[in-house]
């Protein structure tokens, strides 16, 4: 299960606006509904910094990527808590893994695909898709 090594807490243990999340040591929270009959499931992908998330959308085919993956790029690691290795291995390993034709919105710049950067980004692309 992808909460395996999830530990998620409902704001109601802690003083967090409502509806707001806190995950700890979690590389992926299961999918919840964010509307009826829409799911999301919260991605974590360090890197660019210690807590970057990602939200992907199986129904949609879509990933808001935020900082962490660009059309041709990916986000800052020069930062304090950034790591480019860090930030690689979570786009290969937590992104990659999802279709390649899942669309992707960064946080700055234009959409892309999956399969695209996988094939394209050069820094972070795979030899096999």
């Amino acid at each position: 299960s992808p909460t395996a090594a999830c530990q998620v807490r409902k704001h109601a243990q802690q003083r967090v606006p409502a509806g707001k999340l806190i995950v700890e040591r979690c590389c992926t929270v299961e999918p919840f509904a964010i509307l009826p009959g829409l799911m999301c499931t919260v991605v974590h992908t360090p890197g660019h910094t210690p807590g970057s998330v990602c939200f992907y959308f199986p129904q949609l085919d879509l990933l808001l990527s935020g900082d962490t993956l660009f059309q041709g790029s990916v986000g800052r690691t020069d930062l304090l808590g950034g790591n480019a290795e860090q930030l690689a291995q979570s786009i290969r390993q937590h992104l990659y893994c999802l279709p390649n034709n899942t669309r992707v919105i960064p946080g700055h710049g234009d959409e892309t695909a999956l399969g695209f950067e996988k094939q394209h980004n050069m820094f972070v692309r795979v030899t096999t898709v």
